[in-house]
């Protein structure tokens, strides 16, 4: 609220001062321009990759669970590792 003399609210200074903490992060020493864009693009391919593995997950089970599938069944063996 605005007092009649004209003077402006107070602003809470631990307030602005954490803003100003926010606002100077974010330039990040004014380099910005260009660490905010390799965040973005790193981002960015992190997500396609975890898109594509998913993808190829899936594709592999169903592949793994036809070829099971088209196993004969006397011919299933018990994986009990590597032979001595």
């Amino acid at each position: 609220m605005l007092r009649a003399s004209g003077d402006t609210p107070r602003v809470n200074e631990a307030a602005r001062s954490t803003m100003e903490a926010v606002v100077e992060f974010l330039a990040m020493g004014g380099h910005a321009a260009y660490i905010w864009p390799a965040f973005g693009l790193t981002a960015v391919v992190m997500i396609g990759l975890l898109v594509a593995s998913l993808r190829a997950l899936k594709r592999e089970r169903a592949t793994l669970v036809s070829l099971e599938a088209a196993r004969p069944a006397g011919r299933r063996v018990a994986d009990d590792g590597p032979a001595s």
